[in-house]
């Protein structure tokens, strides 16, 4: 009996001993300082970090890459040289977020992004860790939303772009910067926008294009400064150019678009409405009452009055022919500009 005893005393002194031993195996390096066998690293919370392996400093088989709540974020497999790994990252679910390829710890070949559901949102590929060649992204139907052409890491290029039901554009990029024809088309394919990039800044004429196909505005640019913005009226009797800053208000007018200008001249033009409005800055144009649809621009507001309406009276320069008056909207507005 107390040989059994002694017999079992000393198998568990054995492994008392054999244990340090096994976690001194952990994270060691030899004698010229590289890390060697077993590696991993822990979250102050007592988590593992990452967990893999090493063979002469150099990554070999699976590396295993952990978030502080113990869930998976990525994992690498190495090559036996460590060069090459293969890498994917995970959302908190499982569901993989992206993959490719990493050489000599840089990006390499294609690489693949994907949304929560496991659908494809977008595919690059990389040359030493920069971006070479065609980048494709997706929207969440599957539909190409955008496509950029890269060189050496910066934009070089054309690129593509989706606006969906307000048609799409295509632009040029040298060294990062748009650069030549920029062209922006309906949905129908039909051309809106046609100018000029150089060094990301608009320059020369800019036109802009109804349905089909005529000029309805017209811009001019220097190094980025807009110098010339009209809108291009059709009349009865001819096609007029007129500056927006000359436009003191404008409405509709039956089917036509009544434009006033700031010496007090009247338009009326065959120009559709919303089509005026959508070619208008918002910045410089206000709409003073959703009913009347009256557009001002802010120049030739002079202020608002208290006449005992329900609503303040809209002084404008020149006078409107009909009362024009604030409604919720534009009253606040006004209130807050002409406020003493």
């Amino acid at each position: 009996m107390k040989r059994i005893f002694r017999k079992s005393v000393a198998l568990i002194i054995c492994a008392l001993l054999f244990v340090p031993y096994c976690l001194e195996a952990q994270n060691v390096t030899d004698a010229k300082g590289k890390k060697q066998g077993k590696w991993s690293k822990s979250y102050p919370n007592g988590k593992v970090k990452y967990s893999g392996e090493f063979k002469d400093d150099k990554e070999v088989g699976t590396f295993s890459y952990y978030s502080q709540d113990g869930k998976l974020t990525q994992t690498i497999e190495y090559s036996q040289d460590g060069k090459v790994g293969q890498a994917k990252f995970f959302y908190k679910d499982g569901k993989i977020m992206s993959e490719g390829k990493y050489i000599n710890k840089k990006k390499e070949g294609t690489w693949t992004y994907y949304d929560e559901k496991g659908r494809k949102i977008r595919e690059e590929i990389l040359v030493g860790g920069k971006k070479e060649g065609k980048e494709t992204n997706w929207d969440r139907n599957g539909g190409i939303n955008l496509t950029t052409m890269y060189k050496n890491g910066v934009k070089e290029g054309e690129e593509y772009k989706t606006f969906y039901a307000d048609g799409y554009s295509i632009a040029n990029y040298s060294n990062d910067k748009l650069n030549g024809e920029f062209t922006h088309y309906y949905a129908s394919k039909k051309k809106q926008i046609v100018g000029q990039y150089s060094k990301d800044k608009k320059v020369g004429e800019w036109k802009f294009m109804d349905i089909s196909g005529d000029v309805v505005k017209i811009q001019k640019w220097e190094n980025g400064e807009l110098k010339y913005d009209a809108l291009r009226l059709n009349t009865r009797n001819n096609t007029m150019e007129i500056e927006f800053k000359d436009i003191a208000y404008f409405y509709p007018l039956g089917k036509q678009t009544c434009v006033v200008l700031k010496n007090g001249k009247k338009i009326n033009a065959f120009n559709n409405y919303e089509q005026v409005v959508n070619l208008s800055d918002g910045n410089t144009f206000l709409l003073l009452n959703k009913t009347n649809k009256v557009y001002a621009n802010y120049s030739a507001i002079k202020g608002t009055k208290d006449d005992g309406g329900k609503e303040l009276l809209i002084i404008l320069d020149p006078k409107a022919d009909v009362e024009i008056r604030t409604d919720e909207d534009s009253r606040k507005l006004l209130q807050s500009l002409f406020r003493k």
